[in-house]
């Protein structure tokens, strides 16, 4: 709506305006007429109208500006060739948060000082951020590909904080008694699995019981289930059969009767027999929370791993297939601290040469034997 407004001058003379709003905001404009009776009237009959009829054709919005090389149109792109992955939900969650700062922005217009700031103000740990910057360099390089900027800022012009790897923490034998004495129902079974097959989570919760075979004792590892999505697991090599153990039969053997009772293929499920989501459907973090046990669920394939190095009843590298690892490497390098001093005991009256200088055979070391 247009009004009139009248202001009082220096000279004592007052003067009208026009006031009336265009593009969010007020304007006040001078008439140049003296604030009379017979020129309001002229304004009130006149010009309002006029003025109020140009208001309404939107003669005074002027048009957005608008933004070229938007970085939500580049994410986009980015999102789309990332569809096939396992991990596809997570990259998505990650890149709308991105887009919600800069998605908005000409791409080529956003400034190294802005992403610095980004980086330095990120709320979460160094590990997350470092996925954050993966899917962010990604949506950059499609810009570069595409022509639109020259190079990706995030290659070598930000310093991206290091990622220290979070170390192994197996459970004590004092914790998993304590775990498996107050977990109760699918919580105490999901535990009694994972101690004894060193499973991952999302393994666990994803077999069914066609996965099960007594007469072999294996067990079908070929499916998991993160945030209520089934794949197959990890990596090519998580694919495998892995040992039935008689430590995880009672508790797989009270899954599978509750599966039966559910009508359920999977021996974790809702109470309609539908599978879980994940672990968080069980509640398992909040559970070694309160009974004091500060471990994440995933140590318990830790747990299994250094147990079964300190046993000596397995070879590292058949640990390493049970386990899904694509070579004894990474058990060597990670657990080899928590391996018992006495299982690097051993015989050091050992030839395995048959040296005849060592065996004091030799024709020219004939009696002697070499001293060391």
């Amino acid at each position: 709506m247009a009004s009139i407004k009248s202001r009082k001058m220096r000279s004592g003379k007052r003067m009208l305006y026009v006031k009336y709003e265009a593009n969010g905001k007020e304007v006040v404009k001078a008439t140049g007429q003296e604030d009379t009776p017979a020129n309001r009237k002229y304004l009130k009959e006149k010009v309002l109208p006029a003025l109020e009829k140009r208001l309404e054709a939107k003669e005074f919005v002027k048009p957005k500006k608008e933004v070229k090389n938007r970085l939500k149109e580049f994410s986009e792109v980015y999102l789309r060739e990332k569809e096939h992955l396992k991990t596809y939900s997570e990259i998505q969650k990650r890149v709308e948060s991105i887009v919600k700062i800069f998605g908005q922005k000409d791409i080529s217009k956003i400034e190294i000082s802005e992403l610095r700031d980004w980086v330095f103000n990120f709320e979460a740990s160094p590990k997350t951020l470092k996925n954050y910057i993966t899917d962010f360099r990604g949506i950059f390089d499609i810009a570069v590909y595409d022509g639109v900027i020259d190079s990706n800022p995030f290659d070598g012009k930000i310093r991206i904080p290091k990622h220290t790897k979070r170390d192994i923490s197996p459970y004590s034998d004092e914790e998993i008694a304590k775990v498996l004495h107050y977990s109760t129902g699918q919580l105490h079974n999901f535990f009694g699995i994972a101690f004894n097959t060193g499973m991952r989570a999302g393994e666990i919760i994803a077999l069914t019981v066609h996965d099960i075979d007594f007469e072999s004792m294996t067990i079908n590892v070929n499916k998991n289930i993160t945030k209520g999505v089934i794949t197959t697991p990890k990596t090519a090599t998580s694919v495998r059969t892995v040992p039935l153990f008689q430590g995880a039969v009672p508790y797989i053997e009270a899954q599978i009767e509750a599966a039966k009772s559910k009508r359920s293929l999977y021996l974790f499920s809702k109470d309609d027999g539908s599978p879980l989501r994940d672990i968080s459907s069980l509640n398992a973090l909040r559970f070694l929370k309160q009974i004091g046990v500060h471990h994440r669920v995933h140590d318990t394939r830790h747990t299994f791993i250094v147990k079964m190095l300190n046993s000596g009843k397995i070879k590292v590298m058949d640990l390493a297939r049970m386990v899904g690892h694509s070579s004894p490497q990474m058990i060597l390098t990670t657990y080899a601290k928590y391996v018992k001093g006495e299982q690097l005991t051993i015989d050091r009256d050992i030839d395995l040469t048959c040296d005849p200088c060592t065996q004091g055979t030799h024709p020219n070391f004939s009696g002697y034997t070499r001293k060391f």
